[in-house]
């Protein structure tokens, strides 16, 4: 299981590549529950 330190780091590169805020990002993948494809849907259907 990844660490949190790992986790913030993920999600600080996907919010990166998506040209918005870390803030946007982790808000996004505690809905999705750390699920990376399921964050990607959140963020896909705004």
């Amino acid at each position: 299981m990844p660490t949190q330190e790992a986790k913030a780091h993920h999600v600080g590169e996907w919010a990166s590549l998506r040209n918005t805020s870390p803030e946007i990002a982790e808000a996004i993948f505690e809905v999705a529950g750390y699920d990376e494809k399921m964050a990607e849907k959140i963020w896909e259907e705004g």
